[in-house]
């Protein structure tokens, strides 16, 4: 995750491949519970992280902050 002008870009591996977006806002990051997050692209897509605790110290932050 890497924040450019407070807009977050994840550039993920997921079960179907590299994909790299942007969040609208931290109302598309939902916590839940367990360190497990859902993120909703600005596209609409959805992400679930099954624990957040697993991801670099940076992207772990912008997590937080945003949850």
């Amino acid at each position: 995750v890497e924040a450019n002008f407070h807009v977050p870009t994840w550039d993920v591996e997921t079960d179907r491949g590299p994909k790299v977006f942007d969040l609208r806002s931290s109302r598309d990051v939902r916590d839940l519970g367990d360190f497990r997050i859902v993120i909703r692209d600005a596209d609409g897509n959805r992400y679930e992280v099954p624990d957040y605790r697993q991801l670099d110290p940076a992207s772990r932050a912008l997590v937080e902050a945003l949850i």
